[in-house]
Parts: C-alpha cells; structure tokens; sequence
C-alpha cells in the first residue's frame, strides 16, 4: 500500500543512497546499483508519487538493472505525457538488453508528442541490431515532419547497421531530405549496411558535391564501407581530395583505399594526398596507396620521403605500405634500415615488418640488423631475429653478437642467431659462451645448438671431441648430451 511503512523507508532508502553516492563521487553512480537500491527504485516506479523523480533518477544514474526493466515497461504506456517520455529516455542505458521493451517503443513511435517518438527512436538506436524487425517502422518516422524525428530514426537505423538493408531505398531518399543532420546520418547508415547498399552509390556519389561539409564526408564514409562495389565512385572521391575540408580529404582517401584495386589507376591522386598540409590526411594516403598493393609501385618515392615526415603515424603507415605493395619496392631497403633507427618504436617494429615483406637480400643490411636486435621494443626485436635467421647462406660471424646484451630475452634470440654463422671454432665456442651461467637459456635452446652443431659436423663427430676438449668442465655434460644426439 501507499502509506506502508516498509515501502516508504525502501524508497527513501534508495533515494538517499543514490543521492549520497553521486554527491560523493560528483558522477554517475557506479553500477551495479545495490539490492537496496534496486528494491527502492521499484517500489518508487510503482508509487504515482514519486514515479518521475524515480525516473529522473534513472536516467542521471544511467540505471540498467534488468530488474527495473518491467516497471519502466508499464510507464512506458503511462497516460502522462511526461511519465511516458522519461520512462522511454530511462530506456537508453540498458541497450541490447531493452530489447523486450521493443512492443512499447513501436507504440511510441507513433506517439501523438514529437518528444516521445524522438526518445522512442533514439532507444531503438541503443538496442541495435536487436531492432531490425522495427525498420519499417523506423522509416515510416522518416516521413514525419520534425527533424528531431527524422534525424533519431535514421541514427537508429545506423545501430541497427547491415540488417537495416531492406530498407536501403528509404535511407537512399533521405539522402535528398532537406535537413543536413537527416541527410548526414542517412548515409552513415547506408556505410553501416555495407556491401549490400551498393545501389545507392549514384546516390552517395552525388553526396560528395554537398553544400554541407558533414554530409560530403558522411558519404564518402559510406563509399568506403560499401567497398569495391563502389569503384564508380572512384573519380568523384578523387575530386573529394581536392576538397577544402581536411576531414573530407581523409575520409575521401581512407574510401578510395577500401575501395583497393580497383582505385589503382587513381595512385597518382593519392600520392598528390602524400603531400597534404594535413598529417591525418597523409597518412591515410599511404594506407590506401598499402591497400591497392604492388599496383601503387609508381608511388614508392614519395612513400620513401614520408618515412621521414614529422609526424610519426605517418612513417609508421608510409613503412607498411611499402611492405603492402612488396618484392617491387625492394630497392628502398636501405631506407627501411635507416627507419629501423627511428626514435618512434612502432615505426621501427613495421619498418623490420616490411623489410621482410619486400624480400630484400639482407647480405649488406646484417651490420644494422644486428644494430636492430639491441631495439628496446621486444617485437621490433623478434621481427629483426626473423629476418636474420630466414637467411639462407652462413652469415660472417659477429662479435656483437655476443656483446653488450645481458638479458635472458636476448640471451635466447643470440643462441638461435648462431645456427646462422658460417660453422668457425670461434663460433662454436661463442655457443659456449653464450649459455654459460644461463640454465633458463641453456634448457630453452638446447635444440637450437644441437641443430646448428648437427648440421655444422654431422660428418666430423672428431669436431665436437675438439669442442669438449676445450670446453670447461661445467659445459661438457650438454656437449656430451649433443655428442649422444649425433
């Protein structure tokens, strides 16, 4: 009952919590709300009295307990205007798992109050794909007259992304709505839907000449989404690089790179965008110019000059389009090797990748690859040890090798490195000095040393008697571990 004692300190038990933790913590209450808490809010969400200060609260806490659900369900239907709209905004936090509340916002949708329907859309765009049966429905709001509406019913048809398609015509003739916040997330559901929105790419291409520069970079987003299907936007998306906004000139740059092969005759456009003023402009150029591959081979000079552009993302993109486009760009390995000492450890680590990616013959580049192992970056690292130990000819023994690298990580990588010597009794001793002291190394490279030895003397045991005869008495048991193996 109304006036019960227990019901009265349950709510005020729970707004006083609630009130107590935001003034503390001056944010959102931390989730999950505690029993106590939930208890109250239900019994205040089932009290007309303090129905809509529970929803207020419900809202500014972000409260997603599936326990609240069925009772914000019934106020959902409330015949006050206010109770139904916030019950309906109070929706939003729970997302996916609002999605039995969908029956309600149908309803909602055709509310007679422009600000239910809004709150109605915008909580079918936070369920997400779980939404897909409410389309139709979401596409009749497109026809209403308030932009509020409009705009919250195609933001939905976004979330709800590629199982919106069936209404792909629909989303193609808001494109042309007269409101740019319409027309804008019109194509950003177009691009959520993908590949199977291909028809409307004489829609999006005339996008790109819009008067509003949102609009212009929404839909080349979506071009870029829809993928290869889209190469007859190709020579629009070119003119989109030449556009005064910088933010149209990257997304127009990122598209024709999704766009891949097909763009390839347009390599030349993205080697102009190497040069833009604007870094993230640049550097999506020579991601795109990585995507059409072997193809872009006419743009390997310029991607050669961003390895030594300021801005670090963009050498780092330059270093792996020049792997992407391989075995054509392998006369810049020198510059690769020159990155391998760039102060940004990413661009290091890729600069390695791609120098194994283009297949360059590394007989002139072991000095600096050895250089490279002492990297601080562990993956840097490894990838350097890759290379090194895929080359298929004796490699001059190093005595840096063995210099200067104390650490167990190290320790492992150079005692794999010494299969890759040409087989001298220094390098042979090298092994010994290598694992000295280190038993965490002895036992993880154990059969590293035995394949280089068994590949090195297999037909002269009498070597491996040398080594032991030389070798200090703490070594022989593994050397004569290695003599058993032979």
């Amino acid at each position: 009952m109304l006036n019960s004692p227990s019901r009265i300190v349950l709510i005020l038990f729970a707004f006083i919590g609630i009130a107590g933790s935001l003034v503390a913590a001056d944010q959102p209450l931390p989730k999950p709300l505690t029993d106590r808490q939930v208890r109250g809010l239900i019994a205040a969400l089932d009290d007309p009295l303090t129905q809509i200060p529970a929803l207020k609260w419900c809202v500014e806490i972000k409260a997603n307990d599936a326990r609240l659900l069925e009772p914000i369900r019934v106020l959902c239907k409330s015949e006050k205007l206010e109770i139904r709209c916030r019950a309906i905004n109070s929706l939003q936090p729970f997302k996916e798992k609002a999605a039995p509340a969908i029956p309600e916002l149908i309803a909602a949708l055709r509310d007679t109050d422009v600000d239910v329907r809004n709150a109605a859309a915008e909580a079918l765009g936070a369920i997400g794909a779980d939404a897909r049966a409410v389309a139709p429905e979401l596409v009749a709001a497109l026809q209403g007259t308030d932009t509020a509406v409009r705009w919250a019913a195609v933001r939905a048809l976004v979330a709800i992304g590629k199982a919106a398609r069936a209404v792909s015509p629909e989303l193609v003739a808001a494109l042309r709505d007269k409101d740019a916040d319409v027309r804008r997330a019109a194509a950003d559901a177009l691009g959520a839907i993908g590949a199977d929105a291909r028809a409307a790419v004489p829609e999006l291409v005339a996008a790109l000449r819009d008067e509003d520069v949102r609009v212009r970079g929404a839909a080349a987003g979506a071009l870029g989404a829809i993928g290869a299907d889209a190469r007859a936007a190709v020579p629009e998306l070119v003119a989109a690089l030449r556009d005064t906004d910088a933010d149209v000139r990257r997304v127009a740059a990122g598209a024709l790179g999704a766009i891949g092969k097909a763009a390839r005759a347009v390599a030349p456009e993205l080697v102009a965008a190497l040069r833009d003023k604007d870094a993230d402009v640049r550097r999506v150029a020579a991601r795109a110019l990585g995507a059409i591959g072997a193809d872009a081979r006419a743009a390997v000079p310029e991607l050669v000059a961003a390895l030594r552009d300021k801005d670090a993302d963009v050498r780092r993109v330059a270093a792996d389009a020049l792997g992407a486009i391989g075995k054509a760009a392998r006369a810049v390995a020198p510059e690769l090797v020159a990155a391998l000492r760039d102060k940004d450890a990413d661009v290091r680590r890729v600069a390695a990748d791609a120098l194994g990616a283009i297949g360059a013959d590394p007989r002139a580049l072991v000095p600096e690859l050895v250089t490279a192992l002492r990297d601080e970056d562990d993956n840097a690292r490894l990838i350097v040890y890759d290379i090194i130990n895929n080359i298929s000819y004796p490699i001059d023994y190093n005595e840096s090798i063995i210099d200067n690298f104390d650490d167990i990580f190290m320790l492992n990588i150079k005692t794999r490195l010494a299969g890759r010597f040409a087989p001298t009794e220094k390098c042979r001793l090298m092994l010994l000095k290598i694992i000295r002291g280190n038993s965490f190394v002895l036992y993880s490279s154990i059969s590293h040393i035995y394949e280089f030895i068994h590949r090195r003397i297999d037909q002269q045991p009498e070597r491996l008697l040398d080594v032991y005869l030389i070798a200090d008495e703490q070594d022989r048991p593994l050397i004569r571990w290695l003599g058993g193996r032979l």
